[in-house]
């Protein structure tokens, strides 16, 4: 059970820095898209878009990788994991690894949950601010 977030940290490192870097040397052949799925992504690939998720994923994931703040890394990437599960569902009609690679990046979330509490925390009062009347 110990090793288990260090498996979680590979295989979601690993998942975006080889998908990432698939997106610019092409050594992972891409799967058979319905029309909806290949117009959605020629439209991303004709703006650059594509171009940014990929250097974000590499990036991203390479720090997951070496272990350089992975919390903020896990949160970098939601958005782009929802993108992707939201891109299989909705879509693609066709279920795949976003789906995992979404359960594994919920069970980072956990076991990273001291570092993301602070965001959600709500305070009552305004003592922690330090307001200095008078001044610009």
């Amino acid at each position: 059970m110990k090793y288990l977030p260090l498996i979680a940290n590979l295989l979601v490192g690993l998942t975006y820095t080889i998908f990432g870097l698939n997106g610019f040397f092409n050594f992972i052949p891409l799967p058979e898209m319905n029309a909806d799925s290949a117009a959605f992504v020629g439209v991303m690939m004709s703006s650059g878009f594509f171009s940014v998720i990929k250097v974000m994923q590499i990036v991203f994931g390479s720090c997951i990788l070496i272990g350089y703040q992975r919390p903020l890394m896990y949160l970098l990437l939601a958005p782009i994991t929802v993108a992707i599960v939201l891109f299989e569902l909705l879509i693609a009609k066709q279920p795949g690894a976003g789906i995992l690679l979404a359960l594994l990046t919920c069970y980072m979330f956990f076991v990273y949950r001291e570092h993301f509490l602070p965001i959600v925390a709500r305070r009552t009062s305004l003592t922690h601010l330090s307001i200095k009347t008078g001044q610009i």
